[in-house]
């Protein structure tokens, strides 16, 4: 399966999903727009897709962001996934959509978001939706929000770490359950440091 980066805002703010593919949206893309809004549009029977964002929000780089799996043609799949790390005086607002139409037959979508807060005066907002028109389908969402573990940071404390690193050791984990599944290299290198994981 190839990995494409989204760095730009498709036409329409439609993509096509027409071959198996990995989509992973650019963290400066996220946080260089008012909304970031796409609908992955499934229009090619049997194929499979994986929808990736991950960023890393602070107090000037606030993310709004919608996506959309529309399952069109029968035999299709998505597993979208979102992780977003808040900082102090941050904003994340997401909103993921899955919609299988009445023709998409034997199709599977899945959601999963997740937030990890480990700052201050944070504001988030998760919003799933799932719309099915069509029977003999597999389809769910899940959304979760949580702090960092202060039990975990203590005991990382007291092994020699400062706070700070304590903080990065876990953002890592939090993001590299998801950054391991990234088929190509050169993606995952270039995710890291945007995401305050790696050297910049």
């Amino acid at each position: 399966m190839r990995t494409i980066l989204i760095d730009k805002i498709p036409s329409k703010n439609i993509i096509e999903v027409s071959s198996s593919a990995q989509y992973v949206f650019d963290p400066k893309l996220l946080k260089g727009q008012d909304v970031v809004e796409v609908e992955f549009l499934f229009n090619t029977p049997g194929v499979t897709s994986e929808i990736i964002a991950l960023y890393s929000c602070d107090e000037l780089s606030p993310v709004k962001l919608r996506t959309s799996a529309r399952h069109v043609a029968r035999s299709t799949s998505c597993n979208t996934v979102v992780r977003a790390v808040l900082r102090d005086n941050s904003l994340s607002d997401y909103l993921g959509k899955i919609k299988i139409e009445k023709t998409a037959i034997d199709t599977s979508s899945f959601l999963d978001d997740a937030v990890l807060v480990v700052g201050k005066g944070t504001h988030t907002r998760s919003d799933p939706i799932l719309e099915i028109e069509a029977n003999e389908v597999k389809a769910s969402h899940g959304s979760t929000t949580g702090r960092v573990d202060e039990s975990m940071l203590y005991y990382l404390e007291s092994r020699g770490l400062t706070r700070n690193e304590a903080e990065g050791l876990i953002v890592r984990g939090f993001f590299e359950s998801v950054l391991g599944n990234i088929k190509e290299a050169s993606v995952k290198n270039y995710l890291e440091p945007l995401l305050g994981i790696g050297e910049k």
